[in-house]
């Protein structure tokens, strides 16, 4: 029970901040929280699930702007990034209710093809039905956090590299 307590918590962080948050407002919290800043908002914005609160765009735009050092911003993103992801598996853990032979399907194709599922999905917004299916079918955790953390510093580098790089060609 406590762990639904805190999954609801995260969603209702998460929501509340998609709501509220602006760029510029972000822009001023990442000069001032830095590097927390960016572990904090991607662990926020990847705990909501099923809702769109995609900060790590515009956070990792913003971090790329302001000259944080790309290793440190991509690896803290990825991280809090990662743990948000958990949400969804827990969620997807508890679900008893789908068909028997449904759910040997999943397994079938998650124990066939998870990583690169897990990899490849982990770049889309609605990663979250992955990380449910995972938990649904008892993919094992800890290679779920494993291939999500790939996929989410495969992405925080393509999203920090290509902001860098556009905002100077704009600039310049």
């Amino acid at each position: 029970m406590k762990s639904i307590y805190a999954i609801l918590f995260f969603l209702l962080i998460g929501v509340s901040f998609s709501i509220s948050i602006s760029r510029e407002s972000l822009y001023e919290l990442i000069g001032y929280l830095g590097y927390v800043g960016v572990f904090i908002l991607s662990l926020i914005s990847s705990s909501s699930i099923l809702l769109p609160a995609p900060f790590y765009l515009p956070l990792i735009t913003i971090a790329a702007i302001k000259g944080l050092n790309p290793f440190v911003t991509i690896l803290l993103a990825s991280i809090g990034s990662t743990i948000g992801e958990i949400t969804s598996y827990l969620i997807g853990a508890g679900i008893t209710a789908i068909k028997k032979w449904k759910l040997e399907k999943l397994k079938d194709l998650f124990n066939k093809y998870g990583e690169l599922l897990i990899v490849l999905f982990s770049f889309l917004p609605f990663f979250d039905v992955v990380g449910i299916l995972s938990g649904t079918t008892k993919y094992n955790l800890k290679r779920f956090i494993f291939f999500t953390f790939v996929g989410k510093v495969l992405k925080m580098a393509l999203i920090y590299y290509s902001s860098l790089y556009g905002f100077k060609l704009i600039i310049d």
